[in-house]
This record gives C-alpha cells, sequence and structure tokens, in this order.
C-alpha cells in the first residue's frame, strides 16, 4: 500500500468515525455487553461491534462483519467468513482462516498512530472471498437502478 499517505487514501472510503461512533450502522451485538451469537442458522451474517481497551481475541467460529475497535487477536483454529475490521493490530496465532477481507489500522483515519499487525505464528490463510463480503454487506444494501425500468411510487406527484 506504500507509505501512509498512500495508505490512507486507500481506505478513507470507509466511515470509520462514524463506525466507531455508532452513527453509520447499528450492530447486532456489542461487545462488551452482548454474549457471543450462535452461527446455527447458515443465513445469519450479524454486525457485532466490539469496543474495548485490551487486546480482544475471537471466541470462536463465526460468519458476518465483525468491526474491532482497537486491538484483536486470532488465537487457536479459528474459522471467519466474512469481513473483519480492526482500528488497531491484528496479532494471529495458530492456524488460523478468514474467508473474506480484513482490513486494519483503521484508527490512522481517527488520527492516532497504529503499529504494523503481527501474522504471529502457525498456518494462516486470509483469502479475499466475494460472496461472503457481499453476504455480510447484504443488510446495507439499498435501492439499486434497474434497467429499463420505472418507478413510480413518490411521496406525492
Amino acid at each position: 500500500m506504500g507509505m501512509q499517505p498512500a495508505a490512507n487514501a486507500m481506505v478513507s472510503p470507509i466511515d470509520w468515525p462514524g463506525i466507531v461512533s455508532g452513527t453509520t450502522m447499528v450492530p447486532n451485538y456489542v461487545i462488551p455487553g452482548s454474549n457471543w451469537p450462535s452461527f446455527s442458522d447458515p443465513n445469519f451474517w450479524p454486525v457485532i461491534y466490539v469496543d474495548q481497551l485490551l487486546p480482544w481475541s475471537l471466541p470462536g467460529d463465526g460468519r458476518g462483519l465483525i468491526v474491532v475497535r482497537n486491538d484483536m487477536n486470532i488465537n487457536g483454529s479459528i474459522n471467519w467468513e466474512g469481513i473483519v475490521l480492526v482500528g488497531g493490530n491484528l496479532t494471529s496465532n495458530g492456524d488460523n482462516t478468514v474467508n473474506g477481507a480484513v482490513l486494519t489500522g483503521l484508527n490512522v483515519l481517527l488520527g492516532q498512530v497504529v503499529p504494523p499487525s503481527d501474522i504471529g505464528n502457525g498456518n494462516k490463510s486470509f483469502r479475499f472471498n466475494s460472496c461472503n463480503v457481499s453476504n455480510a454487506l447484504s443488510r446495507f444494501n439499498g435501492i439499486r437502478p434497474m434497467r429499463n425500468t420505472t418507478v413510480d411510487n413518490w411521496p406525492s406527484y
């Protein structure tokens, strides 16, 4: 990603200040405060927001959009499907798999200095998966234009 200004420019479309202030999205779960969700329903792709000062460790397998305000650890043999957004750094130890997208160091958009992430020890598999990214963002889908169609549900004529 190059030097710091180039890296900041690549992630600047992400409204990180709005995400961490709670004005951009409303999470399904907020940690601390909420229990870790059950992923028994394969169509459940929640938004999980983690706001704690100490590095937070992903407790188990899951899917969805996970937003960690500060630092995050992935330890052991854990699989995540979807998007991982981390404000600080990410440390990965063990045989971890993320199928989706991972962005770290987003607190630079708040003017903070973020140390580099540490891949850690063990085997890693961090793969971009457009289907999992799409599923994690599906609740944010809005109105999309469709070709050769009209709309007639205006509030007033």
